[in-house]
């Protein structure tokens, strides 16, 4: 949280005091954390774990009007959630909060209800804070429930925040009411477990539940919107300052095309995913939150051994154990054993300091993969910035840019794009036959002038490896085209640009050979092919360990039969060698 002093907070309208301890400790308590700890020290009373350091960051950052957080099973984001849904009420922030989940029960005995308790009798909240005093809120709008309630000032009894718990596929239209003397929309919504464990398996359902959260729920908020170019709210001077409305959705993983595995893959979404634990490339399994010591003298968190017995116990009862097991703790949307992507092949890298864009030996393209809709809510559009060193032995991965788009901007955001990473060359992804998007393409060059200066290269959305163990259709050939990048990935010759983390290229690649979109990891899978039709491939590996290969490379180089291999290498015949 940023510096100020207890004059600049505005705080002493809310607890006027000379007392400088308890100055310093309601400044500090802007943290939720800090709030957390301080005021619901009964409830806390265990370690905190880094990434629940990273949770409390996420819900403190109110500049962010869509929050996800997909976290294992007992995590306690549930808990963190209601100290931050607490802390509002104490600091008079969000006036009118919904809660929703899967259940109006639900919604309302985990979530609300232990809100409404922890303000109403928790004696560090009511030392400091008051005797908050609550009442029933008396709209005649059927979209209120009749458990909803207010939360009265305990100093003039007036009301300032208007909880409303809701369940899953409940009336939400006409959410209006009037608070703080004046008529508003829902300024914070919590999605606190929302989809159903078992409705999740319909596709009905699951799309029913979809069109409620985006077709009625999450409009329920003000007409304003943040800054489009950062898409954030710009931050307002004063310390007393929240954002118009803000939406935090929480979940665990419950399906490959549950909307928990979809929203991370939304640009819009700012979030973070915490597994309990993570397989890597050796195969082991190895615990995210190891062992630490309380000052209760009592040691919490799993140490390697623990998780690896766990996964062990799934394994051995078969079924859909794992499945399950790699959902509720790996929060992901299958278990790929150690055939897929794992978080520690993961490299990153700063662009500005290795010079990706002013390098001349490194080739720089953007891959586009276009949604073929007019119909802009529909798909995603996905295009990536990529430099490949050859001399090197290296792909990098330098911009993603990930959203929807109407069929007229594809084109023009594609150009400028690339002119942005410094590169001449727009790869294109079509269907084979798409001539029309060709000429889209080449007239939106001409139109903008750039026709002649910026090349396009067309990639055949068909092209992927035959055989092997995918399945038939257009994902099985998406599958089966990103199955031959891994192995990339693997010798380590793949760099994320820091931009690139936790983004929807990398939550596809962990939930390979399912995700719940593919169009940007499709983009990145393009590249190898690329550089294939660029006629370029790798130079010889400078550090390469293997001695016995090199001697036998040494010995037939120069010969006429690896003069005869080479040229059937670069020519793209690498199949007819023998």
């Amino acid at each position: 949280m940023d510096s100020i002093d207890w004059k600049q907070s505005g705080l002493a309208k809310i607890v006027p005091t000379n007392e400088t301890w308890l100055q310093e400790v309601l400044l500090k308590a802007r943290s939720s954390r800090f709030f957390a700890e301080y005021f619901m020290r009964d409830t806390y009373d265990e370690p905190f774990f880094p990434q629940h350091d990273q949770h409390f960051v996420l819900l403190d950052d109110d500049t962010a009007p869509y929050t996800y957080t997909t976290a294992f099973r007992g995590f306690g984001k549930t808990t963190n959630i209601i100290a931050k849904i607490v802390q509002n009420a104490c600091y008079r922030r969000f006036p009118f909060v919904v809660i929703a989940s899967k259940t109006l029960d639900y919604a309302e005995e985990n979530v609300s209800e232990v809100a409404k308790q922890e303000l109403l009798t928790n004696p560090f909240v009511r030392g400091i804070f008051g005797s908050f005093k609550p009442a029933n809120y008396g709209g005649t709008s059927p979209a209120f429930s009749r458990k909803s309630w207010f939360l009265c000032d305990p100093r003039n009894a007036q009301p300032f925040v208007l909880h409303v718990p809701k369940g899953q596929g409940q009336q939400v239209n006409g959410l209006i009411a009037r608070v703080r003397g004046k008529m508003c929309r829902p300024s914070l919504i919590v999605l606190e477990d929302p989809e159903d464990r078992t409705e999740v398996n319909n596709e009905a359902l699951r799309r029913e539940y979809e069109d409620w959260v985006f077709g009625a729920l999450l409009p329920c908020v003000s007409k304003a919107r943040p800054n489009p170019s950062t898409a954030r709210w710009d931050r307002g001077k004063s310390p007393e300052w929240y954002p118009p409305w803000r939406v935090i959705y929480q979940d665990t993983v419950k399906h490959e095309a549950s909307t928990m595995a979809k929203i991370p893959t939304y640009p819009e979404w700012i979030g973070a995913i915490f597994p309990k634990c993570e397989q890597r490339a050796d195969g082991k399994f190895y615990s995210l939150i190891p062992p630490v010591k309380h000052i209760d003298g009592k040691v919490y968190g799993l140490s390697d051994a623990q998780v690896q017995q766990e996964a062990d116990q799934a394994q051995m009862r078969g079924g859909t154990a794992m499945e399950r097991y790699a959902m509720e703790w790996m929060c992901k949307t299958q278990f790929a054993d150690s055939d897929g992507w794992l978080r520690s092949l993961f490299k990153y890298y700063q662009d500005g300091p290795w010079h990706i864009g002013e390098s001349p030996s490194i080739d720089r393209f953007v891959i586009v993969d276009p949604a073929r809709t007019n119909k802009v809510r529909s798909s995603f559009s996905a295009m990536l910035s990529v430099g490949a060193d050859c001399e090197a032995q290296r792909f990098y991965f330098r911009a993603l840019l990930h959203r929807r788009m109407s069929v007229e901007l594809i084109a023009k955001e594609a150009i400028k794009f690339a002119i942005a990473h410094d590169t001449k060359l727009v790869a294109v992804e079509t269907t084979g036959g798409d001539d029309l998007w060709i000429g889209y393409f080449q007239n939106a060059a001409c139109a903008l002038g750039v026709d002649g200066y910026i090349e396009f290269m067309w990639l055949d959305a068909r092209q992927a490896p035959r055989g092997g163990e995918f399945e038939p259709g257009e994902d099985g050939i998406k599958a089966a085209r990103a199955s031959m990048l891994l192995p990339y990935y693997r010798l380590g010759q793949v760099f994320h640009d820091e931009t690139l983390r936790n983004s929807p290229l990398e939550n596809q690649e962990l939930s390979w050979p399912k995700p719940a979109r593919w169009d940007a990891l499709d983009c990145a899978s393009y590249a190898p092919i690329v550089m294939q039709k660029l006629g370029k491939y790798w130079a010889p590996g400078k550090n390469e360990d293997d001695e016995e290969l090199k001697a036998m490379i040494e010995s037939v180089r120069g010969t006429e039969k690896y003069k005869a291999i080479s040229r059937r290498i670069h020519a793209g015949e690498w199949r007819q060698v023998r």
